[in-house]
């Protein structure tokens, strides 16, 4: 029996290197600190209206700098967001490495002569995946106990403009700080708030779920390992900007905080994908705990996207906190402009200095932020509408349907009013379809289980990601002669399958009654994107 391959290789988008024209010169810092906190929700921290006193580390930081409100991933998964921010690009599709072709934010300060270093504690962002271009050093895992390492880097090189990226792991799941000090919230977790007791309710009741007060409880402790894993996080952050201040770098020096995607927390249903798969498959109940997004990684939900970004820079505003929609990929030239380094060229990510200069200016530049992975894209616009637009293969595979949100009059996203809402869907649609036609595009290789290393799948493996976003790819399609895929089609219940033969199809001399043949084919599909799909083996689409 074939299997597909849920994604066919396209392009690369071909990106200049660090020449284009650099920025009106400003008073730039000497070191610039790019702190990256995987998993973290901007809604758990102080700043963001969580508990407080729950993060004031990072609470002083937005204190002395700058809070951005609305900061928004590009993708709810570690590779594609960093791969994102780290180049200033808009993503089509996941990809789990950095292309050849794409010039780097760390490339950028290397060519500039600044003296680069990486410590990295995610697995994801190694060398195999192409994230150690353009760092001088490369280190992972440090020890947690101590900040002094990335301290003592910044000592070492203190006659020298440095940038420093530190890629820290928590609070990812399994939600449990290494420091057993921090297991606080954890003895005692408390209520979960009412909106989501209600949401509950009401999921259990549709669903039918069993066992609901014990999955509450399950996921209220979760709840609290997440929030001690946020401490855990933010009182490192802390220890590293005192080493900044006791080292005397802290005001020549530029912070920036942020996440590379939020986490789900059970906050809404999972599509039918990695654990709740894994549930049915082996014939649990279904629960609250088996039926809602744990993690992270394949949907777009405010939740999973919404980030935290903080930047504190000298002569930028303290205490100043930013309305405006931005995105990830506005940090690179940010970065970049703070430093007087010259960016690529034609970059859609924007300098955040010019939000500073002239809010009005970037909400007409900049109108929505956009994120997507394999099985849908959102486009947030800057006045509180959210559109989640199925790709083909999240129509296919999971059956989903456009959803649109006011998250003004609806912040957690509950009600979806895209049938009320036509023009309006229509518009949004097209946003999308805009930024994903720029957008990088997976590689021949970069998602492919059989060409990833037993490595990079058992990192994967660790991480949650195999089975929810890595699938094994066959090339039995793309050899398959016509009439060997019509009966390939035939015979193929699943709707991916189908997808994939008839993208196969595409770009193939047709004879007449091929043609014919893939018009009868066509009249008998009942999923649209499979349909677009035949159509376009036709030369139609």
């Amino acid at each position: 029996m074939h299997r597909p391959a849920i994604c066919a290789a396209l392009g690369l988008l071909l990106l200049a290197g660090c020449d284009g024209s650099s920025r009106t010169s400003i008073d730039g810092p000497d070191h610039v600190v790019l702190i990256l906190i995987d998993t973290l929700r901007a809604d758990h921290l102080g700043g963001w209206g969580y508990e407080p006193g729950s993060t004031p580390a990072l609470d002083r930081l937005a204190s002395e700098g700058v809070r951005f409100e609305r900061a928004i991933s590009q993708s709810s998964w570690t590779a594609p967001s960093v791969l994102s921010l780290f180049t200033g690009r808009y993503l089509a599709d996941d990809r789990l490495d950095l292309p050849g072709e794409l010039t780097t934010l760390a490339e950028c300060f290397q060519r500039a002569g600044w003296a680069t270093r990486a410590f990295i504690y995610n697995d994801i962002i190694n060398e195999e995946n192409g994230f150690r271009r353009g760092f001088d050093e490369f280190t992972q895992h440090v020890p947690y106990t101590a900040d002094e390492p990335v301290a003592q880097w910044l000592a070492s090189r203190a006659g020298e403009k440095t940038f420093t990226y530190v890629h820290l792991n928590e609070p990812h799941d399994p939600y449990l700080p290494e420091d057993p000090s921090f297991h606080r919230r954890l003895k005692e977790p408390g209520e979960v708030d009412p909106e989501r007791m209600a949401y509950y309710r009401s999921v259990s009741e549709e669903l039918g779920l069993s066992d609901h007060d014990a999955s509450v409880r399950h996921i209220a402790k979760e709840i609290a390992g997440y929030d001690d894993d946020v401490s855990f996080t933010d009182w490192r952050v802390g220890n590293l900007l005192e080493a900044l201040e006791r080292s005397g770098q802290s005001g020549s020096s530029a912070e920036l905080v942020t996440a590379d995607h939020g986490e789900g927390l059970r906050t809404r249903v999972a599509y039918h994908t990695g654990k709740r798969k894994e549930a049915e498959d082996a014939g649990e109940d279904p629960t609250l705990v088996n039926t809602l997004m744990p993690t992270h990684g394949n949907q777009v939900s405010h939740e999973l996207v919404h980030v935290p970004l903080i930047l504190r820079a000298p002569g930028l505003p303290a205490g100043r906190a930013i309305a405006e929609l931005v995105e990830n990929v506005d940090i690179a030239p940010t970065l970049l402009h703070l430093a007087d380094v010259a960016p690529p060229e034609n970059l859609p990510g924007r300098s955040l200095l010019d939000l500073l200069e002239d809010p009005e200016a970037w909400t007409e530049a900049k109108p929505y932020a956009f994120s997507t992975t394999r099985f849908a894209s959102r486009v947030e616009t800057q006045d509180g509408w959210q559109l989640i637009l199925p790709t083909e293969l999240g129509m296919c595979a999971e059956e989903l349907t456009t959803e649109l949100y006011d998250l003004k009059a609806d912040p957690r996203a509950r009600r979806n009013i895209a049938s009320e809402h036509p023009e309006r869907v229509e518009h949004m649609s097209r946003l999308a379809e805009e930024r994903r036609a720029i957008g990088i595009r997976r590689g021949a290789t970069s998602m492919n289980a059989g060409d990833l290393s037993a490595d990079a799948l058992k990192v994967l493996d660790a991480l949650g990601y195999t089975g929810s976003i890595v699938d094994e790819v066959r090339e039995e399609f793309a050899r398959a002669t016509f009439a060997e895929l019509l009966a390939l089609f035939a015979e193929s219940d699943p709707c991916v399958v189908r997808l994939e033969i008839a993208r196969a199809l595409k770009g193939r001399e047709l004879a007449a009654e091929e043609e014919a043949a893939i018009r009868e084919l066509m009249a008998g599909e009942r999923w649209p994107a499979v349909q677009k799909a035949l159509s376009e083996a036709l030369g139609e689409g």
